[in-house]
Order: C-alpha cells, then structure tokens, then sequence
C-alpha cells in the first residue's frame, strides 16, 4: 500500500480561506483532509460538514471528512444524513472518521468532567454506531430506536476510528475500515499499538492488512527547532495525562502527570497557546523529539519511512494550533517530504 499524506484543517476561519486551503494541499499532494468537529469549541469552532462541502466543491480528486466526528454529541442518524449529503456532492472520496474524545464532549458537559461515559460504555457506543452505520450503508434495514431505514442505494463510504488505548484499538481492528492512531511516532509505541489493531482484525475473521493504519502524526514546522520542541511540548502534555505507558514504553520516566494549572478549553486545543506551553514546561524535549515531528521537514521522511515499514499507510499531520490553520507545515510537507514518496 502507497503512503499516504493527510492534513488536517480546522473551522476557525472563513469558509473561503478553507477551500482555498484544501485546494493549495491537493495541488501540493495530499491525500486526505481531515476537519475538526469539535462545534463551538471554546466559541470558536463551527460545524465542519458545510466547510468540507466547500473543499469538495473546489477540488476534484482528495478525500475528505470529518476527524472525527464523535458517537455521543452526534446521533448517528444526524452524522448519516451529513455524510451521505458530503458524499452526494463528491461521489467516492468521502471517508467517516468517528470517536469519542472529550473535546466535542466538554462543551456540552458529557466529557471527562461529566463522567457520563466511562471507557466500557464509549467502546460500546463507538461500535454500535459503526455497526449500524456500515449496515446502512450496504443498503440494509437499520432501526436506530425508531423506524427502519433503507437507503436506496449501497454507498462505498469508508469508516475510519480514531483510538488511543489497547481496547479501542482491538475494536478498530475488528470493525473498522481503518484505525487514526495516536499514539505519537515512536517505532515501539506505534508498531504495539498497530498488532492490537490486527489482533482485532483477525478475531473478526478480517485480513489484517485489509485495515488501513492512519498515523495522527503532531507536526510542528516554524523553521527554529528550539521553538518547535516549546510549541509541541502542549501535544505531549496530554500522552502524559491519557497514556503514560506510552512514554515509558518510549523510555521516558513520567513524574508529572497533568500541569499545575487549567488551560482553556484544554491542553490539546489551548485558546491561549503560549499559556499551555508554559503550562507544559514539565515535558521533556526527548519525548517531544520522539513523539512529533519537528525541526527540519529534510529530516522526516526517512523516520516516516521507517514508520512505514512497520505497518503504517497513512500519515495524517495535525498542527499544533486549533483555531488558525498549517499553512507553514502544508508547505513544508507537500515540497519537501511527499515528493520524497512519490
């Protein structure tokens, strides 16, 4: 399988800087685009589904969705209807990634603060929302509590799952078309989190290889690598809070799991940015360097290929900052390391 390169882009900004954006990343080859749906987050963020409409009608040929939608703020009846519309106005490139982070659910007070819904609950929902969706859109009879739907029409819309721990992973792997890892860049890290994934897939009687591995790959690129490192350093910060095996699996030693103090709205989509990082300051520069990419892009593409070779196929670059979008990494990804694999 090819690598791929994804980006993801955001709904910050006018509806006509992003399409002109996911026009500049298919001329620079991107694969995919990916937008946040996280609405109203810290007051800023809109629904994304019109914004990808907007990308579709202006490009001709890259994927695009959501990424990712979540299970609890969305019915999945209303995320069908948006993506089976997306799907209308660009026939074949429309991929569903879905989850259940607590950005999209902090808003509405369902999220880590709420405690609504715990790890065994989420991992319920997420599958029975991809198994209701999937059979919708093979054309089969769905109830979602209220009558039956029948599509008139089989769709070949693919359902992506965005996961962190084992368990979630295991249940990628047994159910969706392809797995948004994160879980950060290191081999060890990743190439665990990938045979969780293919566990999965063969307990389900599924080719392993059949699932596609996306790598959600924190990309920092301001041309000075010491500003780099202090700019991802909030991007770390939440391994540190939601997934310390990972660092100690990397050989980092966590003492600290969380900052000192609140960021608004959290540390992952900090409204505030140089708040978080001196928030952060107990992230160390070696997990950042082997977590992200940072520093020089002429540097990258042989640690992804690396990363390639152990299973990953996909490459999808989330920028540091939420509200504004990656012009500098779009750039530095698409002239300096995707022609590298092409």
């Amino acid at each position: 399988m090819a690598v791929k390169f994804g980006v993801r882009l955001t709904t910050g900004v006018a509806a006509t800087e992003v399409a002109a954006l996911g026009r500049r990343a298919e001329e620079l080859g991107f694969d995919y685009i990916g937008m946040i749906d996280s609405p109203l987050l810290a007051g800023r963020l809109a629904d994304p589904y019109p914004y990808l409409t907007a990308i579709a009608l202006d490009t001709q040929r890259i994927a695009l969705g959501p990424a990712v939608s979540n299970v609890f703020n969305r019915h999945p009846v209303v995320t069908a209807a948006a993506i089976i519309g997306l799907e209308r106005i660009a026939p074949g490139r429309v991929v569903l990634g879905l989850g259940t982070g607590d950005s999209a659910l902090n808003t509405i007070g369902t999220g880590a603060a709420g405690k609504h819904q715990g790890q065994i609950e989420r991992q319920r929902g997420t599958a029975e929302a991809v198994q209701q969706l999937r059979r919708l859109f093979a054309g089969e009879p769905v109830s979602f509590g209220g009558q039956p739907i029948t599509l008139p029409q089989t769709l070949p819309l693919k359902v992506y799952i965005a996961a962190t721990g084992p368990k979630i992973l295991h249940l990628a792997g047994r159910i969706a078309d392809g797995v948004i890892v994160q879980a950060g860049l290191h081999p060890t890290v990743l190439r665990s989190c990938i045979e969780q994934v293919h566990a999965g897939a063969r307990e389900a009687g599924r080719d392993p290889a059949a699932v596609e591995i996306i790598c959600s790959t924190a990309c920092v690129y301001t041309g000075d690598r010491a500003r780099d490192l202090d700019a991802a350093r909030p991007l770390l910060g939440w391994f540190y809070a939601a997934a310390p095996q990972y660092l100690e699996m990397a050989g980092e030693t966590v003492t600290q799991r969380r900052p000192d103090r609140q960021v608004f709205p959290d540390l992952g989509h900090a409204l505030d940015w140089e708040e978080a990082i001196a928030a952060c300051r107990f992230v160390s520069d070696s997990a950042v360097e082997k977590f992200c990419l940072v520093g020089s892009p002429d540097e990258w593409p042989a640690r992804l290929q690396a990363l390639h070779e152990l299973g990953v196929h996909h490459f999808f670059m989330r920028h540091h900052l939420t509200f504004s979008e990656p012009v500098d990494v779009m750039e530095a990804l698409g002239q300096r390391v995707i022609p590298y694999f092409r």
